[in-house]
């Protein structure tokens, strides 16, 4: 029998375009530093949305002996996913999600950001390990009212179906933004057969912090859904493979340490981190185990409810489209008055504003006449997917 010890860490970074995250730099240069302290073969991160983080992150990674890379070429729109490993790749694989978000939500900006996962094989001394980085799309109110959900159970499939044909031990890191006794986890759980980490070793910890520096300050981002605890939604999941298997060994809680950057309290992310050990071990050939049915009848009913509300979400927006030109067409009679008092310099205003609303709304409403037949659409094939579950007769 043939085994091997691992060390792998995982961290949603936070590093967003346009100033829209605090003490970037800073915070990139303290994780490169952790990663030396911590010596892990693979670090696995998210939301590596700048060139300056990717920059930042690479060379730390190759100071800690992380000297293999992979990443999209573009920064921006290109997943944010980072993966630095000690040992080569043997071939990675990135998948763009067919379902990444909503093109006329630009202040969600899942869509924009390029999301997917990508698998990468390492060479053990018990065989290939496929290790997979992915960052889910983001919950932005809170449960039971998700909107996102069916998109994110879309990823779910997709991400699974791309697991059916590996027959190495997995080890999935990352941002998956689902919340345990969710019905899209129940789906992940039952189609990957994915054992979590943290439960296995009894030690589920939070990754979003109810005390945390930037919690206040990142509320709408995706991670807060606005409630005062904290949740747990960064997982380390393992799956067996059938010559080899993943013995997990410990996890903890990691880039939680409290920093302080330019006289203020700060953090290494929005997020906290894991780190995990675990053993690669040989076994002999085994049959891995087939997606659970109830959560085939799951997926399917939750990607029903995703394409309802794709169809609600277009009708409300040409309702909204429809209404802010009306409104705008009442109120040019009242900017066209010469005579100004303080009551026609409101009415004035108010006609400038809804005015200058016609632009957005037909804008947004654009954007979702041409992105949900292509919304629609991407159900329909990821629908198909669900069929690659099913056994064969």
């Amino acid at each position: 029998m043939s085994r091997e010890g691992l060390r792998l860490t995982t961290l949603n970074v936070w590093a967003l375009p346009f100033g829209l995250s605090r003490h970037t730099a800073a915070r990139m240069e303290a994780i490169s530093r952790r990663l030396g302290q911590l010596e892990p073969d693979v670090a696995a991160f998210q939301e590596v949305w700048t060139e300056e983080a990717r920059t930042a992150l690479l060379a730390g990674g190759r100071r800690a002996g992380l000297s293999h890379a992979w990443h999209n070429p573009s920064a921006r729109g290109g997943s944010g996913l980072l993966l630095l490993s000690r040992r080569p790749f043997l071939d990675v694989q990135f998948s763009a999600y067919l379902l990444r978000g909503l093109p006329q939500r630009l202040q969600h900006g899942d869509y924009w950001g390029g999301k997917g996962f990508v698998l990468a094989r390492l060479q053990t001394a018990a065989g290939p390990l496929t290790v997979l980085d992915t960052h889910l799309h983001a919950q932005y109110t809170p449960d039971p009212v998700d909107e996102y959900r069916g998109i994110r159970t879309a990823q779910v499939v997709q991400l699974a179906a791309a697991l059916l044909d590996r027959n190495d031990p997995v080890v999935a890191l990352g941002d998956f933004n689902l919340r345990a006794g969710n019905p899209d986890h129940a789906v992940l759980m039952g189609l990957t057969r994915f054992t979590d980490v943290a439960l296995a070793l009894g030690n589920p910890q939070d990754t979003i912090l109810a005390d945390h520096p930037y919690r206040r300050r990142a509320r709408g981002h995706g991670n807060d859904t606005g409630g005062d605890g904290g949740e747990r939604i960064d997982y380390a999941f393992i799956r067996t493979g059938d010559r080899a298997e993943a013995v997990p060994k410990r996890i903890e809680r990691e880039f939680d340490q409290a920093l302080e950057i330019g006289g203020e309290p700060a953090a290494y992310s929005d997020h906290a981190g894991l780190l995990v050990e675990m053993e690669v071990v040989s076994v002999p050939p085994r049959v891995l185990p087939a997606a659970d049915p109830a959560a085939l009848t799951r997926a399917r009913a939750l990607l029903g409810q995703g394409r309802s509300e794709a169809v609600r979400r277009r009708g409300i927006e040409r309702s909204f489209a429809l209404g802010s030109s009306a409104v705008a067409l009442a109120a040019l009679p009242a900017a066209a008055q010469q005579r100004v008092s303080r009551r026609r310099f409101l009415a004035g205003l108010l006609a400038g504003l809804g005015v200058a609303a016609v632009p957005a709304a037909g804008g947004t409403a654009l954007l979702a006449e041409v992105a949900v037949p292509r919304e629609l659409a991407a159900y329909a094939q990821v629908e198909l997917l669900l069929d690659r579950f099913i056994p064969a007769a």
